[in-house]
């Protein structure tokens, strides 16, 4: 089949899907618009309810809604098909694989019968032909020839998508959409199904709908991303892996489990609302770690973005820090010398955006704290630049010190401790104070009863002295913290509790985290992307999985190399 370049297979334009939910209307999808061009495949992400099924079903006529819009197929808009016209589109010139062989496959029939009668139905082969083309289909697919002739209950998993995907393909439609097809498999049966798919749609236009990023990026050219029924950014297959852009788009990626980095799964905090809830709002604003009050009062539009489209009031993911060309001296004198310079930092420039954690690794003496405290507005540059975000204002900016019990006043009581920088403030009164205490403390996980808020610092744990630095820091709500060796002080059973509790506050809170630490085994499991520092310079950086898997450095390589050896 050959294809002209730009030809369009499908337009979709402003397609919404309504279901009635008593006396209320829930919408599944909104003013929805997509063009797919001959030969492309075009693949959909999105978590459970943003609406990727109800536009499956919708190209089919099959969705249980209220469709408004157009569905244009070859210059004929097939929303204004009636059920006759929809049976010549089914299967012949679009077919659906279902997410489940519940919705479709006959428990009483054979998969041979049930491909055939889907043959003969359209009149389109005798009986010998389609169970001849069944066999062959099924045979494609992958199906053992003993297995063609089993009811669906006899067959495993793997066999039922095999079985699904042959049926699809019975009359040869153009366009096929697959709606999850390797959910719930195994990780060999999924790889022979995606090279399956790869295969089979070497000459379709198709769809692709997954929550599984895996198969995305295997089969699809350009990536649309729902969220609550709507398309928020739509982009190159390359360039949305490489770097995505919208809030919603990098946290569900964030979410996504895969074998190429060892990184902590994130959930995104809150859940998805529906269309009605939002009004004019951005349907992500109540999620999102860097919205406005523009996002709160009017809803953003798909709108080109460099290289793709966004539908975001702040062009995507935007830096909450910018530190550029950052240089810093030290001053040495003393009656047994004579006065020197160090220059502790040289050149280093460094970012964090809105919801991210950042790693900054390095041996000690590298300039890591000073480069956190210089960010933490603790210290001055000697030369050099720091913007910020205009949302984030100048005590929005927190920082945890290595030593807890250095970093707090040993004649504080827990409650003086985690309630100065309240004071400070004056934004409170008493006893509002005294409740946003109790409330932290419960949130770092220490009691919040009178008799321990009545403690001394001193009589405290290092573990729990830690936990109330994090207490500190947090309770003023910071957009940015910078985390110096939170850990260092700890045993491995505490220091693994303090991490997981730093990246727990850090995803409900949605604030920027910049992690100082000289252990790369922290920084794999954390952090998104990775500064290495070394002698006041920054050496390399880049995405965790890129930079620990093919580092370019030959002292990064080094900090690899000893991590595996003290795992010997």
């Amino acid at each position: 089949m050959n294809f002209r370049i730009n030809e369009k297979t499908l337009e979709i334009k402003n397609l919404d899907i309504a279901y009635n939910c008593g006396l209320e209307k829930f919408f599944a999808l909104k003013n929805f618009s997509i063009d797919i061009q001959a030969g492309e495949i075009l693949g959909i992400a999105g978590e459970s309810g943003s609406g990727k099924t109800s536009l499956c079903k919708a190209l089919l006529g099959v969705v249980p809604g209220q469709v408004t819009g157009k569905i244009v197929y070859k210059g004929h808009d097939l929303l204004q098909n009636d059920e006759k016209d929809w049976k010549k589109i089914r299967w012949n010139e679009i077919a659906y694989c279902f997410s489940s062989s519940l919705e479709i496959l006959n428990p009483s029939y054979t998969i041979v019968e049930q491909m055939v009668e889907t043959m003969m139905e359209h009149k389109l082969w005798n009986k010998k032909q389609a169970v001849i083309r069944a066999r062959e289909l099924l045979s494609y697919c992958k199906l053992p020839p003993e297995k063609h002739n089993s009811y669906p209950v006899h067959l495993s998993g793997g066999e039922l998508q095999r079985a699904l995907i042959a049926l699809t393909l019975v009359n040869d439609p153009e366009v096929l959409v697959f709606d999850e097809p390797t959910s719930g498999l195994d990780p060999r049966t999924k790889k022979e199904i995606i090279a399956l798919l790869a295969q089979i749609m070497e000459k379709k236009t198709g769809i692709v709908v997954s929550h599984d990023f895996s198969v995305l990026k295997e089969l699809s050219r350009r990536i649309g991303v729902l969220y609550s029924g709507q398309l928020i950014e739509l982009a190159e297959s390359k360039s949305f892996f490489a770097d995505p852009r919208h809030p919603y788009s990098r946290a569900l990626y964030n979410s996504f489990n895969s074998m190429e980095t060892a990184r902590e799964i994130s959930a995104i905090r809150g859940g998805m609302p529906g269309l009605e809830e939002c009004g004019e709002a951005c349907v992500f604003a109540g999620r999102c770690t860097q919205s406005i009050e523009q996002c709160y009062k009017e809803k953003p539009f798909l709108r080109n973005s460099g290289d793709r489209l966004l539908a975001c009031h702040r062009g995507g993911v935007v830096d909450l820090l910018q530190a550029s060309n950052i240089f810093k001296t030290y001053m040495l004198s003393g009656k047994t010398f004579k006065k020197s310079n160090i220059n502790v930092l040289k050149n280093v420039s460094i970012h964090i955006e809105a919801g991210e954690v950042v790693c900054l690794v390095g041996e000690s003496g590298a300039g890591k704290s000073t480069l956190g405290r210089i960010i933490s507005r603790l210290l001055k540059q000697d030369d050099g630049e720091i913007s910020f975000d205009t949302t984030v204002k100048p005590l929005d900016v927190q920082y945890i010190f290595q030593d807890p019990r250095g970093a707090v006043s040993h004649r504080f009581t827990v409650m003086e401790a985690v309630a100065e920088p309240l004071l400070i403030r004056k934004e409170c009164s008493c006893e509002e104070r005294k409740q946003m205490v109790q409330d932290m403390l419960l949130q770092v996980g220490l009691p919040a009863d009178e008799a321990f808020c009545e403690k001394h610092c001193f009589q405290l744990s290092s573990g729990e002295l830690q936990r109330i630095t994090i207490a500190r820091a947090l309770i003023v709500k910071p957009r940015i913290v910078v985390a110096d060796e939170p850990t260092s002080n700890l045993d491995p059973s505490e220091k693994a509790r303090i991490i997981k509790l730093l990246l727990s506050l850090q995803n409900s809170s949605g604030m920027g985290l910049l992690l100082i630490t000289h252990d790369m085994r922290v920084a794999r499991k954390v952090s998104r992307r990775i500064y290495i520092m070394r002698e006041g310079e920054i050496v390399e950086e880049g995405l965790s999985e890129n930079l620990l898997a093919c580092s370019c450095n030959l002292y990064t390589r080094e900090l690899m190399q000893e991590l595996e050896g003290s795992l010997l």
